[in-house]
């Protein structure tokens, strides 16, 4: 994902303006069973949870919506982060 972001400057932009991002690592060695206990469980990796200014659950995303072939669709992954950007169509359901 770091290398697909890096590849679409423009991707890479729009998350820079509306997100901050906070990796966290999971791997056989430290899953990190605490700071993801507050997430609904995960189906894959990597994926994205998007919280609000204060902390709260707005969505929890498996990127193989976003997948293409061995790397990521642009437009969905446009779309995504639009649709949940401060101020993005979310604030209006």
């Amino acid at each position: 994902m770091h290398r697909f972001y890096e590849e679409n400057r423009e991707l890479l932009e729009l998350r820079e303006k509306n997100y901050i991002n906070v990796v966290v690592n999971f791997s056989p060695e430290n899953q990190n069973e605490k700071a993801l206990s507050r997430y609904p469980k995960i189906e894959g990796y990597p994926h994205l949870f998007v919280l609000d200014a204060n902390g709260k659950l707005l969505r929890s995303q498996n990127t193989s919506e976003l997948e293409e072939g061995e790397s990521y669709n642009l437009k969905r992954f446009m779309a995504f982060l639009n649709q949940w950007a401060p101020g993005g169509p979310h604030k209006s359901r």
